[in-house]
């Protein structure tokens, strides 16, 4: 995702005097990140530092559960900014039968409608990208259970009629997404 997950807009949301120039998030009441399918495991094989992430759950439904224990959060201390932070305050929600339907708001955000807008626009495509790349992730989005979201909008119209998404999420129910692999799915 462009601009390492900077939303413009942050700068007048209210953060700062929230958390500090330091901060752009806040561990606790069970706020994880959840990291993709194979995040980790890529990070490191480019270099980049993992050290700020402790591992909270290791096998979470083929991705991980982790906290960020960085000084500085909005650079994760140069270190991999996980994809959930890029995309944060938005993380996507699936309907009964695993279909991108809505995406739900971090509630505690103090992001303004419109930087929202703009912001869940930019996560939307990348949802999309991602599960080109690795059908993994279209097993494992559905089943995090996001912590202190809440309802937001439904999907944009021409990403919900997507054939591709429809086919990768259909996909990542029928194999359970450990076996999956981007061959086995054809786009």
């Amino acid at each position: 995702m462009e601009n390492n997950g900077v939303i413009k807009t942050c700068a007048s949301s209210g953060c700062t005097e929230q958390l500090g120039l330091r901060r752009c998030c806040d561990f606790h009441g069970g706020n994880f990140i959840a990291m993709l399918p194979n995040e980790l495991r890529n990070a490191e094989r480019q270099g980049l530092s993992t050290a700020h992430l402790k591992i909270i759950e290791a096998d979470y439904h083929g991705g991980q559960r982790v906290v960020c224990t960085a000084k500085n959060t909005a650079t994760c201390d140069g270190g991999l900014k996980p994809t959930d932070c890029h995309w944060y305050p938005v993380f996507p929600s699936f309907d009964e039968k695993g279909i991108p339907s809505r995406y739900i708001r971090g509630a505690k955000c103090p992001l303004s409608q419109k930087g929202f807008e703009t912001h869940l626009l930019k996560v939307e495509a990348d949802v999309l990208r991602l599960i080109r790349q690795n059908p993994e992730i279209a097993y494992f989005l559905p089943r995090v259970q996001m912590v202190g979201y809440g309802p937001s909008r439904p999907i944009h119209p021409a990403l919900a009629e997507n054939e591709v998404l429809r086919k990768a999420a259909s996909f990542g129910n029928i194999v359970l997404g450990r076996a999956a692999t981007a061959t086995a799915l054809q786009f």
